[in-house]
């Protein structure tokens, strides 16, 4: 699996980059240390990097429509960078929690972005995009990683500390001021 995404991050740089980036890039991934440890590791890295791959691949089509009028924009090409986006994060969410957190943050960033937000027709086309791929990351999440972490209630810090909760800043300021 860990080959076909090293593929797809480089089929993906060739349609947007060109070739000699896509050489680079897939290098860059082929030959990574850390993405050949995990292809060794017998959880499923390899095949979560490849829906990513698949998912960013969609996302990258879809933000190449920025500054595009509705009527510039091929429609086969759309419907396909869809699918890629809601297909490869929806299985990214089923594999591995990794594959949620990566789908919220590519889901998010468009509306961080200053040009992006000025971009009304291409947030016409990104909204549609994420309601899928959010479906599915947010079942897996309360079907399956929900649960675990529950399970390892008390394995897990940030469960044990609740680092986003009123009581941790309570206790973080008591630290600082004494």
């Amino acid at each position: 699996c860990d080959a076909l995404a090293a593929a797809m991050v480089a089929a993906t740089a060739v349609r947007h980059l060109g070739r000699s980036p896509a050489v680079h890039f897939g290098l860059l991934y082929a030959f990574a240390p850390l993405a050949i440890g995990w292809a060794q590791d017998a959880r499923p890295y390899g095949m979560l990097m490849l829906f990513i791959a698949c998912g960013m691949a969609g996302a990258m089509g879809l933000l190449a429509t920025l500054g595009q009028h509705d009527a510039d924009v091929q429609a086969r090409q759309l419907a396909r960078d869809r699918r890629l986006f809601g297909g490869g994060f929806a299985l990214a969410s089923m594999t591995m929690t990794g594959g949620t957190l990566s789908f919220a943050v590519t889901a998010t960033l468009p509306f961080l972005l200053p040009r992006c937000r000025r971009d009304k027709a291409f947030l016409k086309r990104w909204r549609p995009a994420l309601g899928f791929p959010a479906t599915v990351a947010l079942l897996s999440y309360m079907i399956v990683s929900r649960l675990h972490v529950l399970d390892k209630l008390d394995g897990y810090w940030p469960d044990r500390s609740a680092p986003f909760g009123v009581s941790s800043l309570v206790r973080l300021w008591a630290e600082i001021i004494s």
